[in-house]
């Protein structure tokens, strides 16, 4: 993936929201983590991602959504 580009060109997020397909699901959250270590990472994985007006229900996806939220502190949990 290309995670390392994404985090130098943007400021840390408050909050990352990451929708990714089957096959990436495995280092997906380890590698935003990583890159974005100020920012809560929440998301999952899907067959279907939708992000920038397009589905994609095949192939190999990353859908990032960014919130950037002033003064605030978010707390991520896992569910299961």
């Amino acid at each position: 993936m290309c995670i390392n580009r994404i985090s130098s060109a943007m400021a840390s997020p408050s909050i990352l929201a990451a929708f990714v397909s089957p096959d990436l699901a495995g280092g997906a959250a380890a590698a935003l983590a990583e890159a974005f270590p100020e920012s809560a990472v929440v998301g999952c994985s899907a067959a279907g991602v939708i992000g920038g007006g397009r589905e994609v229900e095949e192939g190999s996806v990353v859908s990032l959504t960014a919130a950037f939220l002033p003064d605030v502190i978010a707390v991520p949990f896992h569910m299961t």
